[in-house]
């Protein structure tokens, strides 16, 4: 995932917190986790293996969305999610005005048919 958050090239900005929406209407362990990182992460085992293999150089920090406040309507579901650690995420960019991200499902989620994710951060931009 690819998200353009600073207004200006090696921009700063702050991470309060972001929103998931899907379009499955289940909310059965729906519990997610959304890694951030600097520059677009390598993958060492593919979509849908485990989440463990990532350079930390670039990463930034985690949202957690928990199941325990999603909530189900008719054409979908939504979570809204905090930084895992702390009430913010402060990120100063080298380059660039994106931050990339990785969405871990953290239960025994099963996704919908063709089910799609879509993630908007609420940001503070410098």
């Amino acid at each position: 995932m690819t998200f353009t958050v600073a207004r200006i090239a090696a921009g700063s900005f702050t991470i309060r917190k972001a929103r998931l929406r899907k379009t499955g209407t289940s909310t059965t362990n729906a519990g997610f986790r959304l890694h951030l990182y600097t520059s677009s992460p390598t993958v060492t085992n593919g979509d849908n293996g485990a989440w463990l293999s990532t350079q930390s150089s670039t990463y930034v920090g985690a949202i957690d969305f928990s199941s325990s406040n999603a909530l189900a309507f008719s054409d979908g579901a939504g979570i809204n999610g905090a930084p895992l650690i702390g009430s913010d995420i402060s990120v100063k960019l080298a380059s660039g005005t994106s931050l990339f991200g990785l969405l871990e499902a953290r239960a025994a989620y099963t996704p919908a048919n063709a089910e799609q994710f879509t993630i908007t951060l609420e940001a503070f931009q410098d």
